[in-house]
């Protein structure tokens, strides 16, 4: 939104995040304008969609009120949310290297935006600070804030990590990027371990006196199902990354006693399950690197080496045995039709002792004989033959049916806020088609996953909800909707995606002319190709 026609050449640029979804560029003027020497805003929005991205950009013509912008708008309420407001930062790398950004957990309740940036401002600069919340604006315990100098950050992080804010301990360090977290540096400091081989008779009070040798435990937990019987793992968290290292490597292979019925324990760092898969699929990319550039043995001045005749040395070429066809499959002396085909090659061609043999039809598939398994397949018995019951319907080939029926009528849906329900799922999917079914997945004890399945009566109807509602902003996230596949499926289609770009990457690239056509050659003059003859038919 443009609120003069001519602007100075250097334009003092605002950052505004945490913007309200419905936010338009007016209501986003009305909050600034107060400051004379406004001169443009705009909320950023999708390209193809056309929502919010809940941030935008507001330009000042005197830096003086851009100053003073942020001192009165930063943690502001506009619209119901607490906006953020700093400056623009329009170089890319600086902003993804990380450097002055703190990473702080286990805050108190209480602490906000404006009390976590009161607690670090006498470290230095503030560039951003926010305290990560629910959709209801509850605090979720940890945030984020961004010195404008490293060296304020390391002070930061030196004096506050471990200090205790209002009752709690707070963590403080250097912010990591999610893809960076899990990575196979020994040095990297965690304190969260995850077992498993558990034996259903295991209990905490053994696993806790065996683990307690390492460190000080904070929490240790086996996971059970509704009846209370163990699922086999567990998590044990230290209080000191050195006892958790050390658990690591005295405990993960080891045997307690006789309950683990010779299984060994598996202990490694806990990792959540997205993250856990991102590193099987590097260590994959890894390997598939490997197996497509085979090493080439090179001399020691860099080059491969080149092997040279000795002199007066003439290669022996095998000559090559004629070539026997085969007579044509069908057709006979008569030009008819015949079912006969060569089964085999010998010294004469053909193999000696039976040149040709009739057609075999493939072997009828056998029905299982077994009473209890035709029972469960819909199958029964008459006179010594097994035939299909109810009303000669088998089962299993009905669910095939309806499993084939399903492909391409079931939706995925990701991203979904804690807060929805399934009602309100069903509601907005049914807008694309009939539902059959809809699932919105929760653990155990009921909370929502953040995922779930909507399958409708034809794939047609899918298809337009994927079209409708991918990237459609659902309660304050915006929602991912693709066809359902199942994990085996989707693994697989990752790694030969992942293996075409590894072999693409790998494959020596084809010279081209400038003009965008691959060289062509000539032969020499004088010189005519032979043409082998066509042998007659």
């Amino acid at each position: 939104m443009e609120v003069a026609s001519t602007l100075p050449a250097a334009l003092s640029s605002l950052y505004v995040g945490d913007l309200h979804p419905d936010i338009t560029d007016g209501q986003l003027f009305d909050a600034f304008s107060e400051f004379k020497s406004l001169a443009t805003v705009r909320v950023c929005r999708d390209s193809s969609s056309g929502r919010s991205l809940c941030y935008g950009y507001v330009n000042f013509a005197d830096p003086q009120d851009a100053i003073r912008a942020i001192e009165i708008k930063n943690h502001a309420v506009v619209n119901g949310k607490i906006i953020r407001v700093t400056w623009s930062n329009r170089d890319s790398d600086a902003r993804k290297n990380g450097l002055g950004n703190v990473f702080v957990k286990n805050l108190c309740d209480s602490i906000d935006n404006v009390k976590l940036q009161e607690i670090f401002t006498k470290f230095g600069t503030i560039s951003s600070c926010k305290v990560a919340t629910t959709e209801d604006g509850k605090s979720k315990g940890y945030g984020f804030v961004q010195f404008a100098a490293e060296d304020s950050a390391n002070d930061a992080i030196k004096k506050l990590n471990g200090a205790t804010i209002e009752g709690k301990q707070i963590y403080v360090g250097k912010f990591v990027k999610k893809s960076d977290r899990i990575s196979a540096n020994p040095d990297v400091k965690y304190t969260n371990l995850y077992m498993k081989n558990l034996d259903s008779d295991l209990t905490e009070e053994v696993l806790k006196e065996k683990f307690s040798l390492f460190g000080k435990i904070v929490s240790l937990i086996i996971a059970k199902n509704d009846y209370g019987t163990s699922k086999g793992f567990g998590f044990v968290n230290f209080e000191n990354p050195d006892a958790a290292r050390l658990a690591v490597e005295a405990m993960n292979g080891a045997h307690i006693g006789y309950m683990f019925h010779g299984k060994p324990l598996y202990v490694a760092i806990a990792q959540r399950k997205e993250d856990r898969h991102a590193l099987l699929l590097r260590q994959h990319a890894r390997h598939i690197a490997g197996l497509a550039a085979p090493p080439t043995p090179v001399v020691p001045g860099g080059y491969p080496p080149i092997h040279y005749p000795a002199p007066g040395f003439v290669p022996q070429i095998p000559a090559r045995p004629p070539m026997l066809m085969p007579p044509p499959v069908g057709w006979g002396p008569g030009g008819f039709a015949h079912a006969i085909r060569p089964v085999g090659w010998g010294p004469g061609g053909l193999a000696p002792a039976t040149r040709t043999a009739a057609f075999q039809p493939p072997p009828v598939p056998l029905i299982p004989t077994d009473a209890r398994q035709n029972r469960q397949n819909g199958w029964g018995m008459m006179n010594g033959h097994t035939l299909p019951q109810n009303g000669g319907t088998n089962r299993s080939v009905a669910a095939s049916r309806e499993s084939t029926h399903r492909q391409g009528s079931n939706v995925y849906i990701k991203n979904i806020n804690d807060d929805v329900k399934d009602e309100e799922l069903r509601e907005l999917f049914s807008q694309c088609g009939r539902i059959t079914s809809e699932k919105l997945m929760r653990d155990d004890k009921g909370t929502s996953k953040g995922f779930g399945f909507v399958c409708y009566s034809a794939p047609e109807e899918a298809s337009k909800a994927v079209t409708t509602f991918h990237g459609f902003m659902f309660h304050g996230k915006p929602l991912y909707v693709a066809i359902a596949q199942r994990k085996e499926d989707r693994h697989a289609q990752l790694l030969r995606q992942h293996a075409r770009h590894i072999a693409g990457l790998a494959a020596p690239p084809t010279p081209v002319v400038p003009g965008g056509y691959p060289p062509i050659h000539y032969p020499a003059p004088g010189f005519v190709p032979q043409i082998p003859a066509r042998p007659p038919c």
